[in-house]
């Protein structure tokens, strides 16, 4: 594995990357890419709100149950 680069909102930042076969596009952020972009995961308004390059940008989380 590498570092990716993968494209949230306006912001490219790299993760490590592990790619499983599904059904459906999925993006799991591991608590190290949490910890390195201030990450805050608001449930109760389904928005991910992280920093990057002194700029908070917020985008939704979907849910996607079977």
């Amino acid at each position: 594995m590498k570092d990716t680069p993968v494209i949230i909102a306006d912001a490219q930042t790299y993760i490590l990357l592990q790619v499983i076969n599904l059904m459906f596009k999925t993006l799991l952020l591991g608590t190290d890419w949490l910890d390195k972009y201030k990450a805050d995961v608001l449930s109760s308004i389904r928005k991910l709100r992280f920093i990057f390059r002194r700029k908070t940008i917020k985008v939704d989380v979907v849910n996607v149950r079977n």
